[in-house]
C-alpha cells in the first residue's frame, strides 16, 4: 500500500488521465479492437493463436482470482471504478500475452516491455492492484505466453512435417 500512496502523491489530473489511458490498452475492450486491427491489416492466420492465448488466459486468471479470493487495495485508493478479486492482475497478466505476442512476431521487445511494464503500474498508481498483484499478473501471462508460443511452434511443425509426407 506504500506504493500506492507514494505514486498516488503525483496527483496532478494529466497524470491520472494519462494512466486512465495506458490502463484502457489492458482493457477487455481494447484487446477485441486490437485483435480486430491484427486480423485485418496482419497475417489472419496469426489472429487465432492469439485469440486462444487471450482466451485460455482469461479463464486462467477468473480461476485463480477464485482460488486465492485476495482483495483489492481498500476502495478510496480506487481512482478508477472495478470490481472482483485482486490477485493476480488481469491487465497485467493479458498484457504480456498480447504484447508479448506482438514482440515474438516482429522481434522487437523495446516498445511492448515498455507498455506492459506501463500498464502495470497504472493499475498500481490508480490505486485498483497492489504491486505483488500486477507482478504475479506479469508472471502468469509470462508463462501462459511461453508455452502458447511452444505450442504453436510445434504445432506448426508438425503440419509442416504432415503437409511434406502428403
Amino acid at each position: 500500500m506504500n506504493l500506492i500512496l507514494f505514486l498516488q502523491e503525483f496527483d496532478f489530473p494529466v497524470i491520472i488521465y494519462v494512466f486512465k489511458g495506458i490502463t484502457f490498452l489492458g482493457d477487455p475492450e481494447f484487446y477485441f479492437i486490437a485483435l480486430a486491427v491484427i486480423y485485418f491489416s496482419w497475417r489472419k492466420e496469426e489472429t487465432l493463436p492469439l485469440m486462444i492465448l487471450l482466451l485460455v488466459s482469461y479463464f486462467i486468471n477468473i480461476g485463480l482470482k477464485e482460488l486465492y479470493n485476495i482483495p483489492r487495495p481498500p476502495e478510496e485508493l480506487f481512482l478508477i471504478t472495478v470490481a472482483g478479486h485482486g490477485f493476480p492482475s488481469g491487465h497485467a497478466q493479458v498484457s504480456v500475452i498480447l504484447w508479448g505476442y506482438i514482440a515474438w512476431r516482429l522481434k522487437s521487445f523495446f516498445w511492448p516491455a515498455l507498455l506492459i511494464l506501463l500498464i502495470g503500474m497504472s493499475r498500481v498508481y490508480l490505486g485498483v492492484h497492489y504491486f505483488n498483484q500486477v507482478f504475479a499478473g506479469w508472471l502468469v501471462g509470462f508463462t501462459t505466453t511461453v508455452i502458447g508460443i511452444m505450442m504453436i511452434d510445434l504445432i506448426k511443425e508438425k503440419l509442416a512435417v504432415n503437409s511434406h509426407e502428403s
